[in-house]
């Protein structure tokens, strides 16, 4: 399995960013969790095999149609996942 760290960059905030990422998660069976920054960005964990990370990062950088996003900053991490399915904090 593979995790990735994601910070979500542009306009993700107040869009429905959010509970997007969630259904698309659970549509691609990734599971992890996202959470709104205080900086306007978004920040996700992703979980799942390499064909479902790249998927879902594809889909991330269209999102629900309100959004604009300018940039996905993408890193490894080691971070547990203790929940089976996909949240959002």
């Amino acid at each position: 399995m593979v995790k990735k760290h994601l910070i979500i960059e542009g306009r993700c905030q107040g869009v429905g960013y959010r509970f997007w990422m969630k259904g698309e998660a659970l549509r691609q069976g990734i599971k992890g969790w996202c959470k709104n920054l205080k900086d306007g960005k978004v920040e996700a964990i992703i979980e799942g095999s390499d064909k479902q990370i790249k998927s879902m990062i594809d889909r991330c950088y269209q999102g629900p149609p309100l959004a604009k996003i300018k940039n996905i900053l993408v890193e490894e991490t080691t971070e547990e996942i203790t929940d089976p399915n996909f949240t959002i904090k």
